[in-house]
């Protein structure tokens, strides 16, 4: 009887030791490999997910790289590397001939230079309808050079006559000579 009970015990030990070893050495481990290859997959799959939403987005975003590339066009070449004042000044005063503009005077000024880019201020003033005045602007916006308007002022001579007198503060720029910017 001490022998069977003895047989008992020995097989209900074994019996835990193998259940012990299961849990200790067979099932947490699994079960924590488990649980971090589910966090993974969801992680996979919110990224699938986002990437799915971008791509849809894609075209959108393609669409406004084209509207910024055209409206930026050529920004370089806008910059140019040379001062070229005489050249500008030239045109300028030839847009305000081609819309009749009088009493015509461009002016620049003083030269600022940030970062490799050079700004030279120019002031101008002309006279003319109200009609030239806005063509010359219009034409301004066309010419080849970067050209930023500072500030208008548009004064009527106050005879009724349909005459303004603009006088404007604009800035252009060029590159330095070893083209950094």
């Amino acid at each position: 009887m001490l022998f069977r009970k003895r047989q008992q015990l020995a097989i209900c030990l074994l019996g835990a030791m193998f259940i012990g070893d299961f849990i200790f050495f067979g099932y947490i481990p699994l079960r924590t490999r488990l649980t971090d290859l589910e966090s993974k997959r969801s992680a996979k799959q919110a990224a699938i997910t986002k990437a799915a939403a971008e791509k849809n987005r894609l075209p959108v975003i393609k669409q406004q790289l084209i509207q910024l590339q055209a409206t930026v066009g050529n920004f370089e070449g806008a910059i140019p590397r040379q001062r070229d004042l005489g050249d500008f000044v030239q045109k300028i005063g030839g847009i305000m001939s081609n819309h009749d503009l009088k009493d015509q005077v461009i002016q620049p000024s003083e030269q600022v230079t940030v970062k490799g880019l050079n700004c030279i201020r120019i002031r101008m003033q002309c006279k003319g309808g109200l009609k030239q005045i806005f063509g010359f602007f219009k034409q301004l916006q066309s010419i080849d050079r970067m050209v930023r308007v500072e500030e208008i002022k548009l004064l009527t001579d106050g005879g009724f006559t349909g005459q303004i007198s603009m006088e404007a503060k604009v800035t252009i720029y060029y590159q330095d000579q070893t083209g950094k910017g």
